[in-house]
């Protein structure tokens, strides 16, 4: 679904649905959390008639939940066709399981002629799977859609989160984790936004967001506190015709901190109040030509970052990028494209990807990154599909400790997947990753989740059936296998390694009509102990893991009315 749905972005980059469909494909993809968000916040921009009720939490790209583990309403694509109706719709999601995990989220919709207004509530708490890995965390929304003429459309978006969370990281080595740090978060999101859409040809895009956001962490009797204003303003304007496509836009951004850090001394406590001031802009184009069976994407970003400690960048970014129907079954793609990371909030108009690769990570602010890649979509039989994409990424970030201040790293990220479509009710897959992240080796610097090298490689292999009457069965085998490379505080490197399998299960009934789902999942059956580091290479949000170290079983439910 995703290399068809960047597919139908470059064929038809306003098309709503197909922004609608990437958000979906990325979702559960470890490192596109940030493209998700933003592909929804397209979707929605975009979509000339909001039909269905907003869920809280689909905006949040950091939610800290193990996967699976958390309430979510179900995707638009799931429910859409039921929605051709005015009036008013819930939506409602509910999650019960081990560890003390508890979930709901419910979207209330209104619905009119000529737009509609929709509420919110999404609640989740766990204990965790060790001590000190618990979460506890609210977010609630009001969203609205207007639509003043049949060319011009408004909407808005408020959006309340708040949160504790324990030291949440799932490291190789399962005895290292804090006792007592302990992160808490209250922000509040405003939104407005504007689609003026005058013909077929021409669209123009407005975004304004503000963001204002309590971030605090303690570990011990040690306290930092953050008080950040985020802002930002983007436009964008899509033009199409037969001979070619055209998106460009600009983003400003600007992130004014107060950090405010008590240190405990034999003395007492010491306070340190530092300011950043931080600001972002880019402007951008890209260009989409159909020619013969080849699509080529040319394009150009220019972007700047500085703050008031050690960022000034400022740089052209090149996006080129091409999908060739080598035959009718099959199809070539290739990209090679440059980004500095130039903003602060997660959502952003900004295109994701290029050419069907991804171009959004959660990099720290002023990172510059080349990632180029190629890969190879076809249809082997009438019923049996397949792909491979291989993938390299150099990146240069800025850090906080005082010894390393600009790190260098190196990703090379490569898959191939396999659908075999065996009858109208039975489908087997195959996925296989391979992720390898090296990062700059300093001699007795030690950053605890960013390891100076980590190789993992995942094959998953499932088999899902499903009835006339609504049940469903899926079993998936998944193998793992990781090296890890680590620092020592007294020099040198430690290395270590494990391989395991992973037994899964999902057992559950779609209810008639399509207005809900009944599931049980049961993650790890086979009760399997193992040693396991997060793929996260450390220069953003910390990612959680979806392989749980320990069997765990969840029932959850979707229904909608």
């Amino acid at each position: 679904m995703r290399f068809s749905s960047s597919r139908s972005l470059i064929n038809d980059p306003g098309n709503a649905s197909a922004h609608l469909f990437l958000s979906e494909a990325y979702s559960g993809l470890v490192r596109h959390e940030k493209a998700q968000v933003s592909e929804l916040l397209q979707a929605q921009l975009l979509q000339p008639e909001i039909t269905l009720p907003v869920s809280p939490s689909s905006s949040v790209a950091d939610l800290h939940a193990f996967s699976g583990s958390g309430p979510s309403v179900a995707g638009f694509n799931e429910y859409n066709p039921m929605f051709n109706r005015k009036g008013v719709s819930v939506l409602l999601s509910g999650v019960t399981g081990g560890n003390n995990t508890r979930g709901s989220e419910i979207a209330l919709g209104g619905f009119t002629n000529r737009g509609m207004l929709s509420a919110g509530h999404y609640r989740e708490s766990s204990d965790g799977f060790r001590i000190n890995n618990d979460s506890d965390q609210t977010i609630s929304n009001l969203f609205g859609q207007y639509r003043i003429t049949p060319e011009l459309s408004v909407q808005g978006e408020i959006r309340k989160r708040e949160g504790d969370f324990g030291d949440l990281a799932q490291r190789f080595d399962s005895d290292v984790f804090s006792r007592s740090s302990n992160r808490a978060i209250d922000s509040d999101t405003y939104r407005l936004s504007a689609n003026y859409s005058p013909n077929n040809q021409n669209t123009f895009l407005i975004n304004a967001i503000q963001e204002d956001l309590l971030d605090g962490t303690a570990i011990g009797s040690l306290v930092a506190d953050g008080d950040r204003e985020n802002s930002q303003y983007e436009g964008q304007y899509i033009y199409q015709s037969n001979l070619f496509k055209v998106v460009s836009g600009f983003t400003i951004a600007d992130e004014d901190s107060i950090i405010t850090t008590n240190i405990p001394t034999p003395f007492g406590l010491i306070t340190q109040t530092e300011m950043e001031d931080k600001e972002g802009s880019n402007g951008y184009i890209y260009i989409h030509i159909p020619w013969s069976k080849i699509t080529g994407v040319i394009g150009a970003e220019y972007a700047q970052a500085e703050d008031n400690i050690q960022i000034d960048e400022s740089q052209i970014n090149p996006k080129l990028g091409a999908i060739w129907d080598i035959t009718d079954n099959s199809t070539l793609r290739i990209a090679a494209f440059r980004t500095l990371r130039a903003n602060f909030i997660n959502q952003s108009l900004n295109p994701t990807q290029v050419a069907g690769f991804n171009q959004v990570f959660d990099d720290s602010f002023g990172s510059d990154a080349w990632r180029y890649g190629i890969a190879l979509d076809s249809v082997l039989l009438n019923n049996l599909y397949g792909g491979v994409e291989f993938t390299r990424r150099t990146l240069t970030s800025f850090l906080s400790a005082d010894t390393l201040p600009v790190q260098d790293q190196e990703e090379e990220n490569h898959s191939a997947y396999i659908n075999w479509i065996l009858t109208n009710n039975t489908i087997m897959s195959g996925r296989y990753f391979f992720d390898d992240f090296e990062s700059e080796y300093i001699d007795g610097e030690v950053i605890i989740d960013q390891p100076v090298e980590l190789n993992t490689q995942t094959l998953s292999l499932s088999i899902k059936h499903s009835t006339t009457i609504g049940l469903f069965a899926e079993l998936e085998a998944v193998h793992i296998s990781q090296e890890i490379n680590d620092t020592l505080e007294t020099g040198g490197l430690t290395s270590s390694s494990d391989r395991f399998w992973l037994g899964n299960i999902s057992l559950g009934m779609k209810l008639p009509k399509r207005t809900g789902i009944l599931a049980l999942d049961i993650h790890n059956v086979f009760d399997r102990e193992f040693n396991y580091q997060s793929i996260d290479p450390g220069t953003g949000t910390p990612v959680t893991s979806s392989s749980y170290p320990e069997r765990y079983a969840i029932v959850r439910a979707h229904v909608w009315f």
